[in-house]
């Protein structure tokens, strides 16, 4: 990719409106941005999802066959103090979507690991999986406020799962 197709994405998601998403009861602004690097991601180590739990070598052939993740990564922004957020360079905490990270991230330290004889074939590889597509969340969230917003996505991909799924939330939370 190059610097001119990063920054034409990271201006379209800059130039984007936010928009309103219903969480429960409460709505978040979010906007989505597309390539953005995986190495601007921090994964939350405070979720309540075992980390043990985040590869599955099914979720990797998936991303590998369809050649990269299309489903937005949710995150939130890290602030530093009480400066204005830079959306476009900021830190962001992943919220939802820690499998796909992990996952992808995995396919890129085994491609780093592979040398290719094809630099701009490796590269192109490389690049497909490198910049993700995100859902940013306006502001950063306190704790609970997280801790809903998992549960939530949970389940609304699995309507059919209770509130902890597997997971260990906090009893508060059921």
């Amino acid at each position: 990719m190059t610097s001119q197709e990063l920054a034409d994405a990271i201006q379209n998601g800059l130039d984007q409106e936010w928009t309103e998403r219903p969480f429960g009861e409460t709505h978040l602004k979010t906007k989505r941005f597309s390539k953005v690097s995986i190495d601007r991601l921090d994964p939350n180590y405070d979720q309540p999802r075992d980390q043990d739990a985040w590869y599955s070598a099914v979720l990797k052939r998936e991303i590998l066959d369809t050649q990269g993740v299309f489903e937005p990564i949710l995150v939130e922004p890290i602030q530093d103090g009480d400066e204005d957020i830079d959306y476009g360079s900021c830190r962001l905490l992943i919220v939802d979507g820690h499998r796909r990270y992990e996952n992808t991230r995995r396919i890129l330290d085994d491609l780093k690991n592979h040398e290719s004889a094809d630099l701009e074939k490796w590269q192109e590889d490389y690049d497909r999986f490198a910049y993700l597509n995100v859902e940013i969340i306006e502001k950063p969230l306190t704790l609970v406020d997280r801790l809903v917003v998992m549960a939530l996505e949970r389940i609304s991909k699995d309507p059919g799962s209770s509130p902890g799924g597997g997971m260990c939330f906090p009893t508060f939370l059921y």
